[in-house]
């Protein structure tokens, strides 16, 4: 009897935690009333190396505690242009945290950008206006691919300016190991 207790008020606690959020839903971001949104999140020591071996790479459905997610709805206010620079920092020099963009569309996340680089402490990705749809959610997923567990800070800006590096040829960018994005 003092188990089902238990349980039934781990369930209700986890309930009440949820619906704040599950009520409010995804913010705005217009790139006028609000034009940053931040989400910072404390990652649990992982290693996710095996994963690497036969993955494409692709992260968009990964779950907490593997990710963190910031869910928003884009939506340009009049005059604003609706360029998107997303950016991740952390401070740990043996952390690898990868950002991806992804869009939500009855429930299926299609990943739209990436930054999966192996070195560095600070990820970003930009998107241009007229790559996401005006109305449409999207998700900020940080991937904890490697840490011993640190604190991460993801950002999504608009109006947002083109800062990624443009160091190496996009064509000798790696498929698989980016590097401007990183820079």
């Amino acid at each position: 009897m003092r188990t089902r207790l238990v349980l039934a008020a781990t369930v209700l606690g986890a309930v009440s935690l949820l619906l704040p959020s599950a009520v409010a839903g995804p913010v705005v971001l217009d790139g006028k009333k609000t034009k940053k949104l931040t989400l910072t999140a404390t990652a649990t020591q992982q290693a996710h190396d095996q994963d690497f071996a036969g993955s494409d790479g692709e992260r968009v459905d990964c779950e907490p505690p593997r990710c963190a997610m910031l869910p928003f709805i884009y939506q340009p206010a009049k005059g604003v242009k609706g360029d998107v620079l997303f950016t991740l920092t952390w401070s740990g020099p043996v952390s690898d945290f990868d950002l991806y963009i992804a869009s939500v569309d009855k429930k299926r996340r299609t990943q739209l950008a990436t930054c999966g680089a192996a070195t560095g402490n600070r990820e970003k990705v930009f998107l241009s206006a007229g790559t996401m749809k005006k109305g449409k959610p999207y998700l900020l997923i940080v991937d904890f691919y490697r840490t011993p567990g640190e604190t991460v800070t993801a950002t999504a800006e608009m109006p947002g300016q083109d800062t990624v590096a443009k160091t190496l040829p996009e064509a000798a960018d790696g498929a698989v190991f980016k590097f401007n994005c990183a820079l």
